[in-house]
């Protein structure tokens, strides 16, 4: 193969994984357009032999212009976000903050089948929002206080962001496992610039505060607590 074929086919394989990417994660076809223009205009070129499905393996996007790296990352968290009353609020009603939280404090990620993604006491500084597999989520060190099924449109941790915490229990995928990670000490510090992080702060109280009555006390509270307060 000729240094020109090999430049070629190694640029049209990164194209396929471009759009492998923002195809799974959703994004709309006109964002889609404009980034693949403007990786097709810088003509950077880098190869990888495995399935994409996480920003940090796309080579194409680490030089994107700030615009269009800001409004891919809210488009790939957001869905998985809004399932959420607190970030749907947000979104409707401060969407500048709910656009820095997506670019600054998120991250995604994957796990292949029978992975961990956390472990029984571990310290947790990251909330999940589940966006595409199953997991089960086993509740204390022992595994006897049961076991819960984890699918999309479920968050875990929600904890993390309101007090220290430590993982309750353990997440092991059972199948091809997306999500989308918030990290508690960036979404605080964008929250206090935020006009409603009175409102956040009530409702970190309120979160709480119902956590352990229901539980007579903290530590009780596991880390798929609070999907019902929806």
């Amino acid at each position: 193969m000729t240094s020109l074929t090999k430049m070629s086919y190694e640029r049209r394989q990164q194209k396929d994984v471009l759009t492998r990417y923002m195809k799974a994660k959703g994004i709309s076809v006109q964002l889609r357009s404009d980034i693949g223009m403007w990786v097709s205009s810088k003509s950077r070129v880098t190869t990888t032999s495995r399935r994409i499905y996480q920003e940090a393996d796309v080579a194409s996007l680490r030089d994107l212009p700030f615009a269009l790296i800001t409004q891919l990352r809210a488009e790939v968290h957001l869905p998985a976000l809004e399932v959420h009353c607190l970030f749907a609020y947000l979104s409707h009603k401060d969407p500048e903050t709910i656009v820095r939280i997506c670019n600054e404090a998120m991250t995604d990620g994957t796990l292949g089948a029978g992975e961990e993604l956390f472990h029984f006491g571990a310290k947790c500084t990251r909330m999940y929002f589940v966006a595409g597999g199953t997991a089960n989520y086993t509740i204390g060190l022992s595994g006897d206080q049961g076991v819960i099924l984890v699918k999309p449109q479920r968050w875990l941790s929600e904890a993390c962001l309101w007090v220290q915490w430590e993982h309750r229990g353990r997440l092991l995928s059972t199948a091809p496992f997306e999500y989308s990670s918030l990290e508690a000490g960036g979404f605080q510090k964008i929250m206090v610039a935020s006009w409603y992080c009175d409102g956040a702060r009530r409702y970190a109280r309120h979160y709480m505060t119902t956590a352990e009555q229901q539980h007579c006390g903290a530590q009780g509270i596991t880390d798929v607590w609070g999907q019902w307060m929806q």
